[in-house]
This record gives C-alpha cells, sequence and structure tokens, in this order.
C-alpha cells in the first residue's frame, strides 16, 4: 500500500514538473520571442516554395512593373487552400514585380511583416483638430486606420500601416503620452485648402499670425491613405514625376522669387544710412535682369509695391550678399523647424556670393540664382512681419506650453512693411486680386470676397506677390503669394506656392485670399459670398 501511495506521489510531481516546463516554455514563445516570431520577414518555407511554384508554372502574370495571380491558373498550381489565401494577400499587396519582364518576389515583400500579423489593430486613438473633428481613428468595419478627410490630410497626419509602417503624426504614437492627439490643424479650412489646390502642384500654409499654429498645412498632389494596401501605394511610391508622398509644404525647396524682397527691404530699412524715400530710375533692363515694364522714379516703397527688380536688384549690390544672409538667417533661414516630434522642415538657404559677381548678387536680391526657402518658411516670413517682429516657433500639437519666439526685426520696421505690403495689394501688384469686404444685411455682418470698384467697406489686407523662374527654359515660373489679414491687427498669416504656375498676382494670390476670406469667416461665423463686380 505504501509503495502505491509513493508512486502516484513521484507521477504527481512528475505531473507538476511537466506542466511547468510547458507553462515556461509558453511564456519564452507567447512573451520573450514573440516579437521575433511577428515582425521577421516571410520564412514560411511552404509560402516561399508556393509562390516559385506559381511563378514557375505562369500563375503570375505581367502588368506593368508590377505581377498580377492569375486566380484560375493559381488554383491549379497550389490546391491548398491556406496557401492560396496567402498567395492572394501577397498580390493584394503589391508583392510581386516586374524585373526585365521576368516576374519576382519583391524585395518589399521580403521585408514585410509576417502575414499573421497583418490584420493588427493600430493603438486604439484618435488624431483630432483644433475642434475635435476626427482625422485618424480605427475602422470598426475593417481591420485598417481610417482617415475621414483622406488626401486632404495625408501629409500632415500622415498613416499607420503594418506593412507601410508609420509617417506623419501617426509616427508618435510610440511616444505620446495621452489617448488622443490633439492638433493646430482646422480641418474644414485644410479641405478647403486642398480643394483649392485641385488638380495643380505646390503647397498651401496657413497659421495664426500670434501663436504660429498651424492651421493649414495642404500639399497637392497628394494620396488617400484609405486605399487597401497593394497596388495603389506601390505605384505612388513609384512615382518619381507627381511624388505624391512628397509634403511640399516643408520638404521641397522652392526659388521665392519676389516674396523674397520684403527679407531684403527689412534689411535696406534697418540701415542708419539708408533713405526709403531715395529713388533710382528704372529703364525696365538692370544686371541683365529683365522688366516687365519701365517704373521710372521708384523709392523702396514704390519698388515693392510694383515688385521693381531693377531697385532690388540695385540694393543687393549695395548692400553686399552677407547683409542679406544675416537678414535671411534673422527670419529662419538656415533653420529647419520642428513642427511636432518627427515632423521637421528643411532648411532655406542663401547662397555665398562675392562682390565682384554683381549680377548674381542682383539675382540673390530678387529671390533667385541659388536662394531656395520651402513654403513654410515664406509663410513664417509673413507671419513675423504681421506680428510686430516677432516669430513665434510654429506647431502642429496643441500644447499649454508658450512657444519659443524671438524679436527678428524692431517693431518699427514691421509697422512700414505691413504697410507696404498693404500698397501691394491696393495698388501694386496685387491691385486686382480678389479682396476680402465687409457688409452689412440683414442678416448681420458678411464677409465677401470682389474685384476691385466694389462699393462696399474693404477688409485690407497685405501681401506680396511673387513669380519666380525656375532656371529651364521650358517651365513656366513657380507661382507665390504671402499675406496676411486683417491688416489692422492681423490674426492670420497665408503662403501660397503653386509649381510652374505662372504670375503669382493671378494663380498664388487669389487662392490665398480665399483661403484667408474662408478663416476669417469662420473665426467669426461669417459667410463667405463670392462675388465679382469689375
Amino acid at each position: 500500500m505504501e509503495t502505491d501511495l509513493r508512486s502516484i506521489r513521484h507521477i504527481y510531481i512528475f505531473i507538476i514538473f511537466a506542466l511547468c516546463g510547458i507553462g515556461l516554455r509558453l511564456v519564452w514563445i507567447q512573451w520573450i520571442q514573440a516579437p521575433g516570431y511577428t515582425e521577421r520577414p516571410y520564412e514560411d518555407e511552404r509560402l516561399l516554395q508556393a509562390v516559385q511554384r506559381l511563378i514557375a508554372g505562369g500563375g503570375v502574370l505581367v502588368d506593368g512593373e508590377l505581377g498580377r495571380i492569375d486566380k484560375e491558373r493559381m488554383q491549379q498550381i497550389i490546391p491548398r487552400q491556406d496557401l492560396q489565401s496567402q498567395l492572394i494577400r501577397l498580390d493584394d499587396m503589391g508583392s510581386f514585380e516586374a524585373v526585365n519582364g521576368e516576374i519576382q518576389l519583391s524585395s518589399r515583400a521580403l521585408q514585410m511583416q509576417n502575414p499573421r500579423t497583418l490584420r493588427r489593430y493600430p493603438p486604439p486613438k484618435r488624431i483630432l483638430d483644433r475642434n475635435g473633428k476626427v482625422l485618424a481613428e480605427n475602422s470598426e468595419e475593417t481591420d485598417h486606420r481610417y482617415y475621414p478627410y483622406g488626401a486632404a490630410t495625408f501629409h500632415v497626419v500622415g498613416h499607420y500601416s503594418p506593412i507601410y509602417q508609420k509617417r506623419g503624426l501617426e509616427s508618435l504614437w510610440t511616444t505620446w503620452p495621452r489617448n488622443d492627439i490633439i492638433t493646430t490643424l482646422d480641418a474644414d479650412l485644410q479641405q478647403k485648402a486642398y480643394e483649392l489646390l485641385g488638380q495643380q502642384r505646390g503647397a498651401i500654409v496657413l497659421m495664426d499670425s500670434r501663436t504660429s499654429e498651424v492651421l493649414v498645412m495642404a500639399s497637392s498632389p497628394s494620396f488617400d491613405p484609405n486605399q487597401r494596401p497593394g497596388r495603389a501605394w506601390i505605384a505612388a511610391s513609384k512615382d518619381k514625376d507627381a511624388q505624391p508622398f512628397l509634403n511640399r509644404a516643408i520638404h521641397q525647396l522652392y526659388p521665392p522669387g519676389s516674396t523674397f524682397k520684403i527679407i531684403v527691404a527689412s534689411s535696406l530699412l534697418q540701415r542708419p544710412d539708408f533713405n526709403p524715400h531715395a529713388t533710382i530710375t528704372c529703364v525696365g533692363r538692370r544686371y541683365r535682369i529683365e522688366e516687365h515694364e519701365s517704373h521710372g522714379k521708384t523709392d523702396l516703397f514704390r519698388a515693392i509695391s510694383v515688385s521693381c527688380n531693377s531697385y532690388f536688384g540695385w540694393s543687393g549690390v549695395q548692400i553686399g550678399a552677407e547683409a542679406i544672409q544675416q537678414a535671411a538667417a534673422h527670419f529662419g533661414f538656415d533653420d529647419c523647424w520642428t513642427l511636432a516630434p518627427g515632423i521637421t522642415s528643411i532648411r532655406s538657404s542663401v547662397p555665398e556670393v562675392t562682390l565682384p559677381y554683381k549680377g548674381l548678387l542682383a539675382q540673390i536680391a530678387i529671390g533667385q540664382y541659388d536662394v531656395r526657402a520651402t513654403p513654410l518658411q515664406m509663410a513664417m516670413v509673413a507671419q513675423t512681419v504681421a506680428n510686430n517682429g516677432v516669430m513665434v516657433q510654429p506647431r502642429l500639437l496643441r500644447s499649454e506650453v508658450t512657444p519659443a519666439q524671438r524679436r527678428v526685426i524692431p517693431a518699427t520696421t514691421a509697422h512700414t512693411l505691413r504697410e507696404m505690403m498693404a500698397s501691394v495689394m491696393e495698388e501694386g501688384s496685387g491691385n486686382w486680386v480678389l479682396r476680402i469686404y465687409r457688409s452689412s444685411t440683414t442678416e448681420g455682418a458678411r464677409y465677401r470676397l470682389a474685384y476691385r470698384n466694389a462699393q462696399d467697406e474693404w477688409l485690407k489686407i497685405g501681401g506680396k506677390t511673387g513669380t519666380a523662374e525656375t532656371g529651364r527654359p521650358d517651365d513656366a515660373p513657380h507661382s507665390w503669394f504671402i499675406g496676411f489679414a486683417p491688416l489692422e491687427s492681423p490674426r492670420y498669416a497665408v503662403c501660397a506656392l503653386i509649381e510652374n504656375g505662372g504670375w503669382g498676382s493671378m494663380v498664388a494670390a487669389p487662392i490665398a485670399v480665399k483661403l484667408l476670406a474662408a478663416a476669417l469667416a469662420k473665426s467669426e461665423e461669417k459667410t463667405v459670398l463670392l462675388v465679382s463686380n469689375p
């Protein structure tokens, strides 16, 4: 009897040790080795063999730069349904590519996560605009992230994908301490800006001129991240012409053209020996720079108003490249603006030129030669002038922390520049651009847009147009506009850039003014009426 009890005790001990061993093994696999299993590339030999058999058997057809599975042929070659479903998922992800007419599993596919992890949900958090409107959230109907505003917010919000990883604000989840990410964006104005861009390539930045909170950062062409992973994503990533993944507002440099004259003018106004009322004679050509018309006797005020290249070319030669570089650096050139963790603009710059090269100095002074700026940078120029010479660090996230700020130019200089930019819109290069009017009706005060000669009192704005040559003879110039509104107490600063759009006053300026009108109307709950009254 005692022997039987001892045997039973030994069996119990063995069972306990066996269960402990199984438990430890499960812990080792599920917790310690799990990342290695879930994040490793495809290593399922059966799947790789199925891929090889499918390609060898002609089950993948050439479709442009990608391959496309012939499902009927696949069923003949690969009878197992579990492998068929995995092959179809590979096909949906654009994993077969054609190289010199031959199909192979793409390098992208070999770097993707294991298929069993592709249905994992991203963190159950949302990205919201400043008013609480959802910009990104988990979809209740699918296993994908949902972006209500699609392509309009793609370059800022980004995407969260187990295949294409993360970008934009979606990349913050690993470090973000709170449940939701609340941005400074205004979803309605962002959608409006994207619609204003239309099919044109370019970018628009709209910010609060007092706080530098970015209300709009739109870039076009864009991409709808709601599309399922696959061919559309692959095609967009390979489109070197349109570059829909490129955020042109912060990651593309352009010659700023005449908008750069605001920076040069700020430098001139701060020189103790400079007289802004002294004139030169513009005859239509200087330093091989052609004018579109001769402006005659021109001082600084008129030069800004009519955008006289001769005046600014001559001024650039007088003060030299170093003075222009220092002025540009004060306005943020040479800085990489960090709008949110992981979202940083590229650096705008002004080239170095020595005095003997007067023609190049003249080109620099009108924002040409190798002067390069992002639309965000030029929006910061407008923000600084509008904010009495104080530049505030731009940002995309709502925060109670006061952003960094610094005085760039004296308040008196900013005031003079604002008057000059007002003259641009009243009687200079922007005098025929759509204006913002405020009228009284039985329904209350309203804002509306109208051409000049309208009878109602109009809300003054400041602005500067720009038409920047690209340096390529066959290309149309880039169209620029920077500005702010209202003139007396600026609330918004804007920059619009249209690639190869032509005249700044004809293309970029109307777009920017319409967005300013929409912002003013929304902030005061007014109605915007689009009318023409030439």
